[in-house]
Formats: C-alpha cells, structure tokens, sequence
C-alpha cells in the first residue's frame, strides 16, 4: 500500500486506513483498496464487498463527522468502492467484539456489553437453579459473565463512576446468585467482604 496508508490484519480480517487531509488522500486510500482487490483476485482469497464498511472516525468530535452522515452535497463525500461496489459508511463496527464508534466513544460498547452480561447471568439463575455449591457457581460465573468483562477491557474500559458502578451492579448481582443471598442489600463493606470471601476482585 501507498506510504501514508497503513494496513493491519488479523486471521481473516483486514483493515487499512489513513489520515484524510485533502481530496488526493481519498484517492490514494482508493488505489490503495483497488490494490487489495487484485492481490485477492490473484490468490484466489476474495472480499465480500457487503461486508467491508466505511468507518469515518474524527476523535475530536461530531463536527467533522457531519459532513459524512448529514450533509446533503454529495460531492463533499468520497465514495469508497470494492470491485465496482459502493462501501457503506457506518457510525460504528464490532471489531475482534469491541463495538468502535466513529468518536471513540465506548458507551455504545459498555450499554452493550451490560445488556449481554445481564442476559447471561440471568441464563445462569434460570438454568442453574439446581446447584447449590458456590464454587461450582463461582466457575459459571467466571466462565460465561465475567469473561465478557475482560475481553479486550483495555481498550473499551469505562472512565466515569456511572459506567464503572453500572457494569459492578452486575458482578453485585452474581455474588448475591453464588452465595444464595438473593434478597441481601450489600453495603459497600458488605459487598467488599463477599468478594474477598470468593476470591474475585472487583471489577474496577
């Protein structure tokens, strides 16, 4: 690819992006796309195209995105293109399971990352109902919660004391399930002495 250009890529995954400072940027990053079809051509190792998207990202802010997602003058958008067909622009991909938005804002993947936590444990509660030993539901617990919680944490952990307090209420929530203390309210001591009892951290 073209210098300026860089290119990563993970089994079957590939990204390539680059710094977009004027219109002779798009182009170079279009050449660049254009190259990557006929290497996948010639080895016989294809893109799809509906699954390969745009993802404009300005750290910044919404200011410069506007003009990728509101502004109606076509001509102020470059349209990327793989094998004569056009990519879409997106707000936000998953990549390797990290929701990415266009600001870099992780509050999409922390609200999602709840919503799914929450759902397993309360798979867990149904499903497990018959086991009594907390140990055995410590290693459930490890296993099908919590490891959510450190997949790729260094990259998408919550900053504020409302997201870091949202995501504890659900470890909050298993240790009550593990010790069968379902009706407890724990203060803060309390919580702090049951998860030195089971031997987890919190998750802060």
């Amino acid at each position: 690819v073209s210098s300026g250009t860089n290119i990563a890529l993970y089994a079957d995954d590939t990204k390539i992006w680059r710094r977009i400072s004027c219109w002779k940027d798009h182009e170079i990053l279009q050449n660049d796309i254009n190259t990557l079809h006929g290497w996948s051509v010639a080895n016989k190792m294809n893109f799809h195209p509906q699954k390969c998207k745009v993802l404009p990202i300005a750290p910044s802010g919404k200011g410069l995105l506007s003009t990728w997602f509101d502004d109606p003058i076509p001509f102020n958008i470059f349209y990327y293109q793989l094998n004569s067909n056009d990519l879409d622009f997106v707000e936000h991909e998953k990549d390797l399971g990290v929701l990415v938005t266009c600001n870099f804002s992780w509050v999409d993947q922390v609200l999602a990352l709840y919503s799914k936590a929450s759902s397993r444990l309360g798979l867990l509660k149904r499903t497990l109902h018959f086991v009594k030993c907390p140990k055995q539901k410590r290693a459930f617990y490890l296993a099908v919660v919590r490891s959510q919680f450190e997949h790729c944490v260094q990259i998408w952990r919550p900053t504020t004391d409302t997201f870091i307090d949202k995501l504890e209420r659900i470890q909050k929530r298993a240790v009550k399930w593990i010790l069968s203390e379902l009706d407890h309210h724990y203060n803060d001591l309390e919580y702090a002495n049951r998860l030195k009892e089971l031997d987890l951290l919190p998750l802060k």
